[in-house]
């Protein structure tokens, strides 16, 4: 960590201990102090003052092997190793689109769009139409439910302070959430197509991130990160869909 950097967080620290000492003592104030922990901001943030963080170097093949293998198990690395092998002598199973197939078996998968970027709810409909295809669109004012909205949605696996402070931070940016069917995409397996989901939650996240506040990257929008998740949204949204 730079001098700078170590500077201002100390400054940061020694700010929040005098404002405790000298305007909160003696009152009975309820402060979640965990949530002025940078724990709580991603670290890839480094333009807006935070500490960067070095670039993972890329690995070798026989590292990428034995990564895989201590991930996901052995017969999963065998299984990686041979699908290389095959592609790179015979040129068999290259998918050049670099998306995975999307089904139309019935099942879709949900979309949460928050307030914080409420001005382009229309522009990551598009963008989520030409990734997935979009099935359905549901505007919903929430107005006071939205803490308890939030709080629904985010039960699943986050923390009860992460939660608090995600449904503070998106209460105050408005009360109207975008709820968004897509088709369901599936990888080679057949399964669901996690790591595509994840990364394009990512890429939604850093295209809007500069229009909402400091710490609010992760409140832009929501998505599944398994099939079990995406059935606990749904079973969330129709709690308040007329």
């Amino acid at each position: 960590m730079s001098f700078k950097i170590r500077r201002h967080w100390e400054k940061d620290i020694n700010d929040v201990e005098l404002i405790h000492q000298y305007y909160i003592k003696g009152n009975e104030y309820d402060w979640n102090w965990d949530l002025f922990d940078y724990e709580y901001y991603p670290s890839w943030r480094n333009r807006r003052g935070l500490p960067a963080v070095p670039p993972c170097p890329e690995l070798s093949l026989p590292g990428k092997f034995i990564r895989k293998v201590d991930e996901e198990g052995f017969i999963t690395g065998i299984r990686e190793a041979f699908r290389f092998i095959w592609k790179s002598t015979l040129g068999i199973g290259d998918d050049t689109s670099g998306k995975p197939q999307m089904t139309d078996s019935g099942q879709s998968v949900y979309f949460i769009i928050w307030p914080t970027v409420s001005e382009f709810y229309d522009s990551i409909t598009t963008q989520l139409n030409h990734e997935l295809g979009v099935l359905a669109t549901e505007r919903i004012d929430l107005g006071e439910d939205i803490s308890e909205f939030v709080n629904g949605i985010y039960d699943f696996d986050d923390d009860r302070e992460l939660i608090e402070f995600k449904a503070y931070r998106i209460g105050q940016a408005g009360s109207e959430i975008l709820v968004l069917e897509t088709k369901r995409p599936v990888n080679e397996s057949g399964g669901y197509a996690a790591k595509f989901i994840s990364e394009l939650k990512d890429e939604i996240r850093k295209q809007y991130y500069p229009y909402v506040a400091d710490d609010s990257y992760h409140n832009i929008l929501h998505g599944p990160d398994t099939s079990e998740e995406n059935e606990w949204i749904e079973g969330v949204v129709s709690k308040y869909v007329d």
